[in-house]
């Protein structure tokens, strides 16, 4: 709906299932309504946008069996945020990309440019000045915004306000980090698998890294604290490894073994009564690696995807 409860036309509404899923579209009805079905249990993000209005959603944490009703998805007018990119020297830096945008406030949401260009959206690029133009955010919100360029670290700047005509991001060659992910029956390259690399400091920003066919991976990531894992179709590398970055260092290949995966579901019950008990948190660990924190639904219900081996 639009600020005063009006249901707005011709409003698209994506979901994205995690960092690494896929987005999915819903097209509202008249009224404004929406319907997501088989929704993971994980994090998820619901977001909108429609004509002359700014994008805008909500972050929704999903358990087994959940059934999530009445998400109320608010669109204010349109407005942008224009800037600068600049490298470490002050240098203008071309093709530096805005990948990620997220609305704060109390409905936080993150929105993937990235992946929305695949649905008919731009993926906004700085020029060869270093200008750039972010359109289609929500007037009067402030947003975190992720820069990124192949030659450069990832660059996360917060609190922005939307209108802001003169915003300065400062790119930074950060440290080099490459390896490669390998399968565990036989060794071989993994191709496609996505690298996640967690910073453990807030805000805690994640960046993502793919494999090539020859199952190797490169990027830049700036000093700190990481945690890593790869993800790929139907597999999974046990647990999240840590990894410490200082600009003093050079970081030493690293090798991720990517294994089948299997699941783990079950019910959490009251040991008196046997009533399900929802909202009840579990930590899964694989290879004394901790590989998945979830919570139990309203029939106490937990279901999650680990990779084989002992857990």
């Amino acid at each position: 709906t639009d600020p005063s409860g009006q249901p707005i036309a011709g409003a698209r509404v994506f979901m994205e299932p995690g960092i690494t899923g896929a987005l999915r579209e819903a097209i509202p009805t008249a009224d404004g309504a929406f319907r997501f079905d088989d929704v993971p249990a994980d994090g998820v993000g619901v977001f909108a946008i429609a004509p002359g209005h700014g994008f805008g959603g909500a972050h929704l944490n999903v358990a087994v069996a959940d059934e999530i009703l009445n998400v109320a998805i608010v669109l204010r007018p349109a407005d942008s945020i224009t800037g600068h990119i600049t490298n470490h020297k002050g240098v203008p830096l071309e093709g530096a990309r805005i990948t990620r945008v997220a609305v704060l406030g109390d409905s936080k949401v993150g929105i993937p440019l990235a992946k929305l260009a695949a649905f008919g959206f731009e993926e906004p690029v700085s020029n060869n000045r270093g200008q750039f133009s972010i359109p289609n955010l929500p007037r009067g919100a402030k947003v975190a915004i992720k820069a990124g360029h192949p030659q450069y670290a990832q660059e996360a700047i917060s609190e922005v306000s939307v209108g802001e005509s003169n915003l300065r991001i400062t790119m930074d060659p950060g440290v080099l980090v490459s390896g490669n992910a390998l399968s565990r029956n036989d060794r071989s390259p993994v191709t496609g698998a996505s690298i996640l690399f967690r910073s453990t400091q807030p805000p805690h920003d994640t960046v993502v890294a793919t494999s090539d066919y020859q199952g190797a991976f490169i990027l830049r990531l700036k000093p700190g604290e990481y945690l890593y894992q790869a993800t790929g179709v139907g597999r999974l590398s046990p647990g999240w490894e840590r990894l410490d970055i200082t600009a003093a260092r050079d970081v030493p290949p690293l090798h991720l073994t990517v294994a089948d995966t299997g699941v783990v579901h079950g019910v959490v019950r009251d040991a008196v009564s046997g009533a399900p008990i929802q909202g009840a948190r579990l930590e899964i660990e694989s290879n004394g690696s901790k590989a998945a924190i979830l919570r139990t639904g309203p029939t106490g219900a937990f279901r999650t995807t680990i990779a084989e081996g002992e857990s």
